[in-house]
């Protein structure tokens, strides 16, 4: 029987931030993945772009975004409720 695979909450928060960074991760746990001697500093430089780019888009959520989802869970919890009834 194969063994099931479980995942920690800091794995699914390392997953959800960077799913390259997670994947690189398991990669080297596995030793199939070796890093060079000199670090690439382009590649690093841009991981670091998109990463603050990521935080900033992240952070702009519109209010009436906010808004809809907000509505849709009351709707939502309405109609469950019922249908209960």
């Amino acid at each position: 029987m194969p063994k099931k695979q479980m995942f920690t909450a800091s794995e699914i928060q390392k997953f959800c931030y960077c799913q390259e960074q997670f994947r690189l991760e398991k990669l080297e746990e596995q030793g199939k993945l070796h890093w060079p001697q000199e670090p690439d500093t382009h590649r690093l430089e841009e991981g670091i772009e998109y990463h603050k780019h990521f935080r900033q888009r992240e952070v702009t959520v519109p209010k009436s975004q906010v808004l809809l989802i907000g509505l849709g869970v009351v709707f939502g919890l309405l109609c469950l409720a019922l249908m209960i009834h």
